[in-house]
């Protein structure tokens, strides 16, 4: 199949709000060309896999296809301001490892994803959801990003963690500050992201 097409149909935030999803370019691409080399002179280049058992063969070969190089496919942009800002962008998720340190940092959360671990973390997010709603009191209004939406699965997260809810609010400023690094607002005021937070 020939690329007769905008690849920022795939991928772009932008184009998926403006066109909808691009339901006749994947049905296109997986009947003629599942596997497909796009190029773009916005972002990078990359592949675009298309059919599920194509994609679940690659998930199950981390041996051949790595996550440390990076799992999002970065603008033009983004990849010159990165370059040019190190060291704001040289800490990993766990979804940007490969074994055996994947292996290994998953194991911290592993247990709450068997059968029985689940129907505990159905009991946390519920005694979490239900707090933070009656928390809301009489005001009658709130910002739901910053009360509910940031929050919720904060807790959720850090109580599979063990981490104390008291040092929630520092969790979620160090979450922000690694992933908004390009934020003036939030970032460190330091060279080194292994030094301490600032505080905003």
């Amino acid at each position: 199949m020939k690329q007769d097409f905008d690849p920022r149909d795939l991928i772009s935030p932008e184009h998926y709000g403006r066109k909808g999803l691009p339901h006749d370019l994947w049905t296109g691409l997986r009947r003629e060309s599942p596997i497909h080399w796009c190029e773009s002179d916005e972002f990078e280049n990359f592949w675009a896999i298309t059919k599920h058992a194509d994609i679940m063969d690659i998930s199950g070969k981390p041996d051949l296809f790595l996550n440390e190089p990076g799992t999002l496919i970065r603008s033009r942009a983004q990849i010159a301001f990165e370059s040019a800002n190190p060291r704001e962008f040289n800490m990993k998720t766990i979804i940007e490892m490969d074994p055996p340190q994947h292996r290994a940092i998953r194991k911290v959360a592993s247990g709450f994803f068997t059968p029985r671990g689940i129907a505990r973390l159905d009991e946390i997010v519920e005694r979490s959801a239900r707090e933070l709603v009656d928390s809301l009191g009489a005001a009658g209004q709130c910002d739901f990003i910053d009360v509910v939406a940031q929050r919720h699965p904060l807790r959720v997260l850090a109580t599979i963690l063990g981490i104390d809810e008291r040092d929630e609010e520092d969790l979620l400023l160090w979450t922000q500050q690694i992933f908004a690094a390009d934020d003036p607002v939030l970032q460190r005021d330091t060279d080194d992201p292994l030094d301490g937070p600032r505080q905003v």
